[in-house]
């Protein structure tokens, strides 16, 4: 029986288990998290990766020596630990991968990225793993603002097709180098897994736990050049960044997505403006790219 409520993107969740990363939630559940049996296999598999298969309603995720999990139907997820599993193992794969299959089955837009809060809105910062996206979005957090969600990204689109950002977990993850260049030592923070040296990082009066209309979105990228430039990405161009940057984009081939993603990418396209981000790679020059971003903003 689930006994602890939650709510992460716009959704309530009921589960078996304490998930401390998210919010209290309360009224009537979305979804369903529960222990059970999981098969090794998916009868129905359109489309079959490393570590996962998807079918139309269900997603299989097997993770050696932490879990099982099968999505189903965008309502309920069944989680089978490996005996050899550790919760903060287990819950960082349920609240990455299979979380965003969950929210593809719900013809919620996916992207990998961090988004914080601006003025009434919010500003989501695009990027592949170690592009720097949470890294930035840390330190505008040091400058006063507040986050909406890191990494994982859920987009719906309101009645009047506005784009609406819907908060994720009040925490973000931070290498331990990250950590660092923002003068937070890693060792007061404890990791996202065993052994591992990305940190967790709480977020508590600094996170917007409110849904926010998407103002503007950035794409980071790295050159082996001194500059940092940002630019305009054209309207032709768009459609192709999101999908780029869609999070876990191949699951949507077996989950029968791809309409209701390009739907709501064409939509996000047309009516939210894209900036390419050009940084070098080392020195980051943080501290110079966010104050160059608060300069935009307030013009």
């Amino acid at each position: 029986m689930a006994v602890y409520l939650y709510s992460a993107f716009g959704l309530c969740f009921a589960t078996e288990f304490p998930c401390p990363e998210l919010a209290p939630g309360r009224g009537s559940p979305d979804v369903l998290i529960r222990y059970g049996v999981v098969p090794a296999t998916l009868a129905a598999a359109k489309s079959i990766g490393a570590r996962y298969q998807a079918a139309p309603g269900q997603f299989l995720l097997t993770v050696d020596s932490v879990a099982r999990f099968l999505v189903r139907d965008g309502a309920e997820i069944i989680v089978e630990p490996d005996p050899a599993s550790d919760d903060d193992s287990l819950r960082l794969f349920l609240l990455s991968s299979v979380i965003g299959a969950l929210l593809q089955q719900r013809g919620t837009l996916t992207l990998h990225s961090s988004v914080i809060e601006l003025d009434g809105g919010c500003v989501g910062f695009l990027g592949h793993s170690g592009a720097g996206k949470s890294t930035l979005a840390a330190a505008l957090l040091h400058r006063g603002y507040r986050l909406l969600t890191d990494d994982v990204c859920a987009v719906t689109l309101a009645p009047n097709a506005t784009p609406l950002v819907h908060p994720g977990y009040p925490q973000m993850k931070l290498w331990a180098d990250t950590l660092t260049k923002l003068a937070m030592p890693p060792e007061t923070l404890r990791p996202v897994r065993p052994q591992s040296d990305k940190h967790a990082w709480p977020i508590t009066t600094a996170f917007c736990p409110e849904t926010r209309p998407l103002r503007r979105l950035y794409v980071l990228g790295i050159t082996n050049t001194a500059d940092l430039t940002v630019q305009v990405v054209e309207q032709g161009e768009k459609f192709q960044v999101l999908k780029n940057h869609t999070y876990r984009e191949l699951f949507l081939d077996g989950l029968d997505g791809r309409v209701s993603h390009f739907r709501v990418c064409a939509t996000v396209a047309q009516r939210v403006p894209v900036y390419r981000i050009i940084r070098p790679a080392h020195p980051f020059l943080l501290d110079e790219l966010v104050t160059r971003l608060e300069e935009e903003w307030v013009v």
